[in-house]
């Protein structure tokens, strides 16, 4: 039998599809509260979650820890195309990601967590159906500062402008910009700096009166 190959259109509208799907409450469902921060690399995820995990005394979760951690139980080195067939391979089981970190929160003490880094709409539902009190947050950095944020940070395969833009086309492949559409609130740092980053999400605490039980982190101490 030929084997249909789906377009770019409907491979998307299949992906929101079965999102839809996940969406609801499953059986299980964790009564805590969760505040997902999205948006593509190099935007300031990983900061951003840090300065609100301290402020609040909130544990901290990534959905890169997820793959970082598959690779090394695997016994492979830590490089970049090892990171990169790990995602692959994750992006071939949709929701994976997601029930993983749905299992680290709910286990995770306190009652409020804040997770970062998921990349698909059908992890963020698979998430979701555990985890159903949790608001989704796109950061929203353009390509221009967060390309220099990613040269700054020098990260292994992040050392050319083509390596950037290669991630950009994965990350949208798996649906990055579907993800940042499912959000109910956006940061959107007006500078280039750490500090900049910090008064978004000093924002986004008032918005989601969130109270303060932290001081924020040594800012020089980050890393974008």
């Amino acid at each position: 039998m030929a084997r249909r190959l789906l377009r770019p259109g409907a491979m998307r509208l299949s992906m929101l599809l079965v999102a839809g799907l996940l969406a609801a409450p499953g059986v299980g469902a964790s009564p805590k509260r969760v505040v997902l921060i999205v948006g593509q690399a190099g935007a300031g995820k990983s900061p951003a979650a840090a300065i609100l995990g301290s402020r609040t005394g909130a544990p901290q979760y990534s959905a890169g820890d997820v793959v970082r951690h598959e690779v090394i139980a695997r016994g492979l080195p830590r490089t970049p195309d090892n990171e990169h067939a790990m995602r692959e391979h994750f992006a071939r089981t949709p929701g994976a990601i997601g029930r993983r970190l749905a299992d680290q929160v709910s286990r995770g003490a306190g009652p409020l967590a804040i997770v970062e880094g998921i990349r698909s709409p059908v992890d963020v539902a698979a998430f979701r159906s555990r985890m159903p009190d949790t608001t989704v947050v796109a950061l929203e950095v353009g390509a221009e500062r967060r390309h220099a944020h990613q040269f700054v940070r020098e990260r292994p395969g992040e050392d050319s402008m083509g390596a950037l833009r290669a991630r950009d086309r994965a990350e949208l492949r798996l649906g990055v910009r579907d993800t940042m559409r499912t959000a109910t609130l956006r940061l959107r740092p007006r500078g280039p700096g750490m500090d900049s980053l910090e008064r978004s999400v000093n924002r986004l605490m008032l918005r989601l009166d969130l109270p303060a039980t932290g001081p924020s982190p040594r800012l020089e101490s980050l890393s974008w």
